[in-house]
């Protein structure tokens, strides 16, 4: 005779089976403790088997809340609900939901779900986090079953190591779904700790924020989702960044796989594919990809994307034109500034998408995802359903009695635009319409005084009444050709237009400046408590040299001085001392990516972690005729970071880092410029090829350029502390210690007092008429303002033009 009890603490079941070795009962929710007692009546003995918590029945529903004196499992209501997600995911079986109540959930290894189970909090990821206690190995979540889903939370504070990819969240190659998260301020490390945020193997990552994670180790990738296979779908990537602007790829995404569709990428770093990088193989179909960073990408999309294929890329919005459908103009967002990366009507990712099959019904902001003539582009869809009209601005800032260009956009109206009535109030706040009348789309307005204005537009369908009103605040800026900045002015007066009304605080001034402007700065030192971002058409001029004004920041981490990116900035005559790199940053002094830094001294700037190019950071523009000297004590670069665009006629020298203490040359060209007295802090031995005081090349070219008297600690380069890197053509009519590339003169450039600092050449240098002639130099300068070129044609090496000196024979008879 064989007994079964089956005991749930608070139910027994006893079941009598004569014979039977195998029972099937249908138990209630919970963890059942099975004892078996088989009786033999022949003999009268009888054995006993218990087994504990043999049996574990899972309700469909389980419930999680932070605190919860009652908790008592299966947890199959709010009054018993559990408070560790743990205990939770522990009962519950394929098909289980578990809801999770608003709160923080602090745990302390990563959640693992290897069944078919969904967990879903209740208030969304604003209302619900998870939080790893962050140390190294302990990821947020691991998804390994197809059919697992975890939907609507905050996940922040994984750590990723090695072999131990996705800082944040694993989806590995058994599947499952990330669905409506927040994955943020993860961090990924060691060795294959790829993907800061996200390491997507298959599965899907649909409708998610992916941000501000990072990466902490060279040569891996993805700072925010490392994919080699699924789909990651209707998500904002942003904010993301790198440990390192030498080495890490893919700051938004790593592709090797798989497909990233209406996808907005954008404000993401890494040094090269600041936005996505394609490694292999993967299609990104929809997207938006655009203002994110690289540290030394110079390839046709940068910074934005790395690495085309002529089919991976279909109906993508990104500022330089790759694959097929792609769109290069503005995406048009509601509010980057403020993070708001929704399209503005008028936008052209409306109804610009490829045609796609199985995306969710809704995009990132809860919208359904099909609403006008075909899908948009990006995470977020414009919502066509509501009649509305919008304005575009071109351009929306001008002289005054410029003209500025106004168009219409309109949705949800049955007449064509000329049998629509256009009503635009421009400058007039009382609301009367300046311009109006049928088939007015388009309308041009000269603005007779500075300031910012708002456009007001309502569109009129006169056959049936329906109307749709817009505006568009500070739509035109109106600015001074010429703005001004002083040390002291009582009665400063915006828009600083004239000396009397001049500008005491550099922040402020440029403010008032609109592309094309051109701000003169008078003697002083001014501090900078933030980046002066450059990124559009403005020159910034001291008047009276280098020497005489001096931009000053607080060596406050994150701020540099300058970020220059558009190609017709400019800034001249002034000395730039006291920026600072963030912790993963580059470019205490000068960030450029674009435009001209010229004539300037770059001193006195600072590092803050691991940090490239103290002094300058350069990936593309023009930096000409400036010393940048006595920057200190960062991973690349003390001097100048340099992997796109030119540097000529400069003086790079004191500057100290652990990896080339002067120049790390990854792919722009350096011509006439004198690297000298620059230090290499660097000691491991196995790292000696990057450990030069002088210049460390990993790419472009270097011309003309006196590479001198520069000294390294590495045991390995303190007989060879002047350079690493070489190619036989990328050095050219270089003078140094050590023979490299073509025409070099190893010999000593005897500069006129090197011990003071004046690293003019001497009348009697050997670099004196032994450089390279070039096109660009018959009209240029040397770092001194003489001549590039005298009169007899010859050029020196270097930055210092040494000028022909004059003698006349005279014959007497």
């Amino acid at each position: 005779e064989l007994v079964w009890h089956i005991d749930r603490g608070d139910n027994l079941i006893v079941v009598t089976n004569t014979g039977l070795q195998c029972l099937k009962q249908t138990l209630d929710a919970g963890w059942h403790t099975v004892t078996l007692e088989v009786t033999d009546p022949l003999v009268s003995a009888t054995a006993v088997a218990t087994v504990t918590n043999a049996v574990g029945v899972s309700p469909p529903t389980l419930h999680v809340v932070t605190d919860n004196t009652s908790a008592c499992a299966p947890f199959a209501t709010w009054e018993t609900a559990a408070t560790n997600l743990h205990d939770a995911l522990a009962l519950a079986y394929d098909g289980a939901l578990i809801l999770v109540s608003n709160g923080t959930y602090r745990i302390t290894r990563q959640l693992i779900f290897d069944h078919g189970v969904t967990m879903r909090s209740v208030g969304g990821y604003d209302l619900a986090t998870i939080q790893a206690p962050a140390v190294g190995g302990v990821r947020v979540a691991l998804l390994s079953h197809i059919a697992a889903r975890l939907e609507g939370f905050t996940l922040r504070d994984g750590r990723g190591g090695t072999g131990n990819p996705g800082g944040g969240v694993l989806v590995n190659d058994a599947g499952g779904t990330l669905f409506y998260c927040r994955v943020t301020s993860n961090i990924g490390s060691g060795y294959d700790g790829v993907g800061g945020g996200v390491r997507l193997y298959t599965g899907r990552v649909s409708n998610c924020i992916i941000d501000n994670n990072r990466l902490n180790t060279d040569s891996i990738q993805g700072m925010g989702v490392y994919q080699s296979g699924g789909i990651l779908e209707n998500c904002l990537i942003t904010n993301n960044q790198t440990y390192s602007l030498t080495q890490n790829s893919g700051g938004g995404v790593h592709l090797t796989g798989g497909t990233v569709r209406n996808c907005t990428i954008v404000g993401n770093t890494a040094a090269t594919g600041g936005g996505i990088t394609l490694s292999n193989n993967g299609t990104i179909q929809n997207c938006i990809i655009v203002g994110n960073i690289t540290g030394k990408d110079t390839g046709p999309g940068a910074p934005n994307w790395y690495n085309a294929h002529a089919t991976a890329y279909q109906n993508v919005c990104t500022p330089v034109s790759v694959g097929t459908g792609c769109i290069t103009a503005d995406p048009e967002f509601v509010d980057p500034a403020a993070g708001n990366y929704q399209l503005r009507l008028g936008s052209p990712c409306i109804d610009a998408g490829l045609p796609l099959d199985g995306l969710p019904e809704d995009d990132l902001a809860g919208n359904p995802r099909l609403t006008g003539f075909g899908l948009d582009i990006g995470a977020y869809e414009y919502d066509a359903r509501v009649r509305s009209c919008g304005i575009a601005v071109t351009p929306p800032e001008a002289f005054v009695a410029q003209n500025v260009q106004l168009s219409a956009s309109f949705f949800g109206f049955d007449s064509e635009t000329n049998d629509l009535h256009f009503a635009w109030v421009l400058d007039d706040e009382a609301g009367t319409p300046v311009q109006s009348g049928l088939g007015l789309a388009v309308v041009q307005q000269a603005y007779a005084a500075y300031g910012r204005y708002n456009v007001r537009l309502t569109v009129t369908e006169p056959s049936s009444g329906k109307t749709a009103f817009t505006v568009l605040t500070n739509a035109v800026h109106i600015g001074p050709q010429t703005l001004y900045l002083v040390q002291s002015n009582s009665v400063p007066v915006a828009p600083y237009d004239t000396w009397a009304k001049a500008a005491t605080n550099v922040h402020e001034v440029m403010g008032e400046a609109v592309s094309g402007s051109t701000v003169l700065i008078s003697n002083g030192t001014y501090d900078v408590s933030q980046v002066i971002a450059l990124d559009k058409g403005i020159t910034v001029r001291g008047v009276s040299g280098l020497t005489q004004t001096v931009l000053k920041g607080r060596k406050v981490a994150g701020v540099r001085i300058f970020d220059i990116s558009h190609a017709d900035a400019v800034v001249e005559g002034v000395t730039i001392r006291g920026g600072k790199t963030s912790s993963i940053g580059f470019g205490g002094g000068v960030n450029i990516s674009g435009g001209t830094l010229r004539h300037c001294l770059i001193t006195d700037n600072a590092e803050g972690g691991y940090t490239t190019g103290v002094g300058v950071n350069q990936i593309g523009g023009l930096v000409s005729g400036c010393v940048i000297s006595n920057n200190a004590w960062c991973e690349n670069a003390g001097g100048l970071a340099i992997a796109g665009g030119i540097c000529e006629n400069t003086l790079i020298t004191a500057s100290r880092a652990a990896y080339a203490g002067g120049v790390w040359n990854n792919g722009g060209t350096l011509r006439n410029c004198t690297i000298t007295g620059n230090t290499s802090t660097g000691t491991n031995t196995n790292d000696a090829y990057r450990c030069p005081g002088g210049l460390w090349r990993a790419g472009g070219t270097i011309i003309n350029c006196i590479i001198w008297g520069n000294s390294a600690n590495n045991p390995s380069t303190k007989d060879h502390p002047d350079w690493s890197g070489g190619h036989a053509t990328a050095f050219k009519h270089t003078c140094t210690s050590v023979e490299v590339g073509e025409n070099c003169l190893v010999a000593d450039p005897r500069f006129r007092d090197a011990a003071k600092g004046d690293y003019r050449l001497s009348p009697h240098s050997p670099c004196r008429n032994r450089g390279l002639y070039q096109d660009w130099m018959a009209w240029a300068t040397d770092l001194w303002g003489n001549p590039r070129v005298d009169v007899k044609q010859y050029v020196d090496i270097g930055a210092h033009e040494e000028q022909s000196s004059f003698s006349t024979l005279m014959i007497l008879r």
